[in-house]
């Protein structure tokens, strides 16, 4: 699980904000001055929830100029968290049209939803790197929590874009849950759960675990397999009556035993 935690400490979204708010003078004011707009839409969506924001409330909020609002969303500049998401050559590269949206406001409505999750998100590596042999279905679990409590917490901003989850939440998630979830499956998942959520009268966090719990827990197989496998288990503890065969079932038992086991870490 080591590898899990590696990559997630090094995603896309992770290194954007690193980034931005690196060492360098340059990179903390051009974080600070973000972050000031950040916190403007945060306020307007949360004083005018559902409406569409102009790029002049957002700069009237954030005390700042139509310049600097452009300049934050120029994908010139290479620092829209869209551009860190189109740049990139690994698998999280298809989330970019996660991000095409229609205007520049939008874009910072997406990466106003990071700017906001990111404490939750920070709180959960904390989490996981104190706790020992986890799987991979309890860490999604424990993300998809995490999801569900921020949501409750910024329903304003979570309800913004039709429900439209996090991009770092969809990127972790397929992470975890690497080739059993497809990037489309993962966001209609996150975005059900928000939806679930915040939507009158409003569904509690266990409640809504329990709706998409088996969506991002792995499949079982069917029940006939299993009933193969059974007979087949059944028949070799029954017939087999050579010592040297029997130590070999046994073998071949604790093998496969052991990759069941790790199909699920």
């Amino acid at each position: 699980m080591s590898s899990v935690l590696e990559e997630l400490r090094e995603t896309v979204a992770v290194v954007w904000r690193r980034n931005l708010y690196g060492a360098e003078p340059y990179a903390s004011r051009h974080w600070t001055t973000r972050d000031s707009y950040y916190q403007a839409v945060d306020g307007l969506l949360a004083a005018t929830p559902g409406k569409a924001l102009s790029w002049q409330e957002i700069v009237d909020g954030a005390g700042g100029s139509r310049t600097t609002f452009f300049d934050l969303a120029n994908t010139r500049t290479r620092r829209a968290l869209r551009d860190a998401y189109a740049d990139t050559t690994g698998p999280a590269r298809d989330l970019v049209d996660q991000l095409n949206r229609e205007n520049k406001t939008e874009l910072l409505v997406d990466e106003t939803k990071v700017w906001s999750f990111f404490p939750h998100r920070s709180g959960w590596m904390h989490q996981l790197d104190n706790m020992d042999d986890l799987s991979r279905s309890m860490i999604a679990e424990s993300l998809v929590r995490v999801l569900l409590d921020w949501a409750g917490r910024q329903p304003h901003l979570a309800a913004a874009h039709d429900f439209a989850p996090p991009i770092c939440a969809i990127e972790d998630l397929l992470i975890v849950r690497r080739d059993e979830l497809l990037t489309l499956d993962a966001v209609a998942l996150l975005r059900e759960g928000i939806r679930l959520r915040i939507t009158p009268p409003g569904c509690s966090i266990e409640g809504v675990l329990h709706e998409l719990r088996a969506r991002y827990r792995p499949k079982l197989r069917s029940v006939p397999p299993q009933q193969e496998l059974a007979t087949a288990i059944d028949r070799v503890i029954r017939h087999v009556a050579d010592p040297f065969e029997r130590q070999e079932a046994v073998a071949l038992l604790r093998e496969a035993i052991r990759v069941l086991e790790l199909t699920d870490r």
